[in-house]
């Protein structure tokens, strides 16, 4: 083999080697838009039961009207607990509930950041869940402590902090009745705010904006605002990477997204 060609051939595995990770981050976000497909949003149409997760052999409806908020210490610790249907075959077009269970959930706020812990019957032992681990019951009950949270509150508990996309929160019904709100263009994008998606810290709030050229083909962001010295900042959420501040008042467009989203919250 001729030098030049050596040379090439190790340029092409480094670039390999290099693309690697990039592929590894990609993959790391959990696609809700895609667990949703072939799942009824609603058991048997009934906005009552509402889809949160599923597999090949069922799927899991909260019993919206059982929500109950049991203990609350404000703002840190919150104790809900709900009823649960499990329904065979769903994405089969499967409609009887098989069994129903009630589970309670704690949610708690501190400075180490988010803790969810949930009860599976007796409400007196408390299991812990892994913000961080999208397998199996873990990843089962994660989501269902994390709809209840948001049919509560009307804001995720983890959010985009466990890879919760705004498509996970839609069999709510939630993103419908309090709209999503046009914010204006900018290029060949216009941009939406979702007001139900809202997520609240010490510095500032996040929010799921929908970017698009029209409304069939949007996709979702996160935009963060801080509150940084009396001034705003503004930045895009980016997995895995630090966020990358600018301020506010020197774009007409993310400030009309800030308005937006501070109309609505709490």
């Amino acid at each position: 083999m001729s030098r030049k060609k050596k040379v090439i051939c190790v340029w092409a595995v480094l670039l390999l080697i290099l693309c690697l990770p990039l592929s590894a981050m990609a993959e790391e976000k959990t696609d809700f838009s895609k667990t949703l497909e072939g799942f009824p949003l609603h058991l048997a149409g009934d906005p009552n039961y509402i889809f949160v997760w599923g597999n090949e052999w069922s799927a899991d409806y909260i019993k919206r009207d059982s929500l109950k908020m049991i203990r609350h210490a404000a703002p840190t610790f919150y104790e809900i607990t709900v009823e649960v249907a499990y329904v065979g075959g769903a994405m089969n077009g499967g409609k009887e509930i098989a069994s129903t269970k009630l589970l309670g959930f704690e949610y708690s706020f501190d400075e180490k950041g988010r803790r969810l812990l949930y009860s599976p019957k007796d409400l007196e032992s408390w299991l812990y869940i892994d913000a961080d681990n999208d397998r199996g019951m873990n990843a089962e009950r994660k989501a269902i402590g994390e709809m209840a949270y948001y049919l509560v509150f009307g804001k995720p508990f983890y959010g985009y902090l466990a890879n919760f996309d705004s498509s996970f929160y839609s069999s709510s019904g939630m993103a419908g009745v309090r709209g999503v709100a046009p914010a204006g263009t900018e290029g060949e994008n216009s941009f939406y705010v979702c007001p139900g998606t809202l997520h609240e810290d010490a510095h500032g709030f996040s929010v799921f904006v929908k970017i698009g050229p029209d409304v069939k083909n949007l996709k979702d962001y996160i935009m963060e605002f801080a509150l940084m010295e009396g001034i705003w900042y503004y930045s895009f959420y980016v997995q895995n990477q630090p966020p990358v501040w600018q301020p506010l008042a020197g774009n007409p467009l993310y400030q009309r997204i800030w308005q937006i989203a501070a109309h609505y919250r709490k």
